[in-house]
């Protein structure tokens, strides 16, 4: 990845965990990122690198707005929680079960929470199960 890119979206490339890991690598080493979008690529099918690319993140100040789908995991819902300043949270083609949700809720209504979006589109949310 290019230092000075503050945007990327790589949303439906087909990107594959080999490709995951080179953007964790790169991303662990930078702090500039101000958007990521990554929904819909076969890396977020894979836990290990989904968790490691939200884990490089984390150093990144001025991310606002973060794209995942990874499908059953809750590694967006984990890195909002450490990042209270992210303004928009894409997390669509979920299938998230009741405790994730709770989670996610007790978060949305902290007040140093500062997220105006939530996306949760095509989500399969199994709240009441």
């Amino acid at each position: 990845l290019v230092e000075s890119l503050k945007r990327i979206n790589l949303r439906n490339n087909e990107l594959t965990k080999v490709t995951g890991k080179k953007i964790y690598t790169n991303l662990k080493n930078t702090s500039h990122l101000e958007f990521l979008d990554l929904c819909y690529n076969p890396l977020c099918l894979d836990e290990i690198v989904c968790g490691n690319i939200c884990n490089s993140i984390k150093n990144h100040l001025n991310l606002y707005h973060l794209g995942i789908s990874d499908t059953s995991r809750d590694a967006g819902i984990r890195l909002l929680n450490s990042k209270k300043s992210m303004r928009s949270l894409v997390l669509e083609d979920n299938k998230y079960k009741r405790k994730a949700l709770d989670y996610l809720f007790k978060i949305l209504i902290d007040k140093r929470c500062l997220l105006a979006e939530l996306n949760l589109k095509f989500g399969k949310l199994d709240y009441f199960n």
